[in-house]
């Protein structure tokens, strides 16, 4: 990830980036629980910028609500075909 390397971006802007790419490495193995985790804090972390809404920006919420979503499905998924 380039942002994380990037010296003329600070710790505290790469934090909520760092958390997203995590969720997405959870989501593309399969671990939706860790996913979810990640995609909550990096909302978390987005909320804690400046100049962010309070309940953080709506792309974060969005995905952590899609996060969940494709969670649910492929629980519910696996649980009908058992």
């Amino acid at each position: 990830m380039i942002a994380d390397r990037d010296k003329y971006v600070s710790d505290w802007a790469k934090e909520p980036i760092v958390e997203r790419v995590k969720y997405l490495e959870y989501v593309l193995k399969g671990e939706y629980d860790l996913a979810v985790e990640h995609a909550r804090m990096a909302l978390e972390l987005d909320k804690r910028l400046p100049n962010r809404p309070k309940i953080g920006s709506s792309d974060y919420i969005e995905r952590l609500n899609d996060v969940i979503a494709a969670k649910e499905y492929i629980e519910g998924f696996s649980q009908t075909n058992k």
